[in-house]
Order: structure tokens, then sequence, then C-alpha cells
């Protein structure tokens, strides 16, 4: 599992394991959320928790990319894709459900 992929308290608890400092997990883990939200990255919700302020942000761009899956789906039938891609559409709508956003157009 990625550093952006856990809670806080999960890394923070992994990082006093092995030695680390908790000062410096604390940052590692919210550098590691903030460059997973800059790529695009679909971070989960529980990752997200203890930064408010990337939560609209990437609840913004999951929902974009679902808008974008869904559309794609819609116009050419989910039929047409793979298990992997429909595997990544249910992951986004997990993502944007967690953060507790809809995915229309008048949420934006």
């Amino acid at each position: 599992m990625e550093i952006w992929q856990k809670t806080l308290g999960r890394h923070l608890k992994d990082a006093h394991a092995a030695g680390q400092r908790t000062v410096a997990a604390a940052a590692e883990h919210e550098a590691a959320v903030r460059k997973a939200v800059k790529e695009g990255k679909l971070v989960p919700g529980h990752a997200l928790a203890d930064y408010p302020d990337l939560m609209r942000v990437a609840a913004n761009a999951a929902r974009g990319k679902a808008d974008d899956v869904a559309s794609s789906m819609t116009m050419g039938g989910s039929e047409n894709f793979s298990a992997a891609q429909r595997e990544e559409h249910a992951q986004i709508a997990a993502i944007v459900g967690a953060l507790g956003v809809g995915l229309g157009s008048n949420d934006r």
C-alpha cells in the first residue's frame, strides 16, 4: 500500500514501528497525499480526511474523471470496456460517494 492510500494514523503507526520521527512521518504523509491529488490519482477519502483543503480538489478531479468514464460508457455501451475499465469506474464512483459529493453538473 502506498503512503497516499493510508490514513495519517496508519502511516504514523507504520513510521513509528520503523523508527521514523512523528513530525517527519506526518510531513511525508501530507506531501504524498498532495502529490497524489496533483497527479490525478484516486486518493481514498480516508487518506484525505486529515486534509480538508484537498478533499474538494480531489472530489472535483474524481468527479470529472467519473463523468468522462460514464459518458464514454453510455455512448459506446459498457460491454465495450474491459473489466479493468469497469473496475476503475466503480472505484471512482466509490471515492466520489465517500467524499459526499454527487456526480451531477449542479454539484460543481
